[in-house]
């Protein structure tokens, strides 16, 4: 099977501090990522959000609604890409996209 074009969401709803957190995992393939967006589904206050891989920092933004980064990592079936969103509206729904390419079964050139 060819390497597939793959776009991933993960949502998660702020919880009474405004906070929330959400993770995504390759599901037994090879993940080329190309780039990420975060959202909240409303903005009155403005959210950050922290995107890490393994725990390591990898980006921020003060602008954790629309906003989105060209940002290229290659994950495997072990790797967890956590994003934390905090200061955001209370019930709001925040939503982390990745999208880039999958190599089946962990095969990737």
């Amino acid at each position: 099977m060819a390497a597939q074009p793959f776009r991933v969401p993960a949502t998660t709803t702020l919880d009474a501090s405004g906070a929330g957190e959400v993770t995504l995992q390759p599901p037994g393939v090879v993940w080329d990522v190309s780039g990420m967006s975060v959202e909240t589904s409303t903005s009155t206050l403005h959210p950050r959000a922290t995107v890490e891989i393994n725990g390591g920092f990898v980006e921020g933004t003060y602008s954790g609604h629309r906003d989105s980064s060209a940002s290229q990592h290659r994950l495997g079936p072990t790797d967890v890409v956590r994003c934390s969103w905090t200061g955001g509206d209370v019930g709001a729904r925040a939503t982390l996209r990745i999208w880039g390419v999958q190599y089946p079964d962990g095969k990737a050139p």
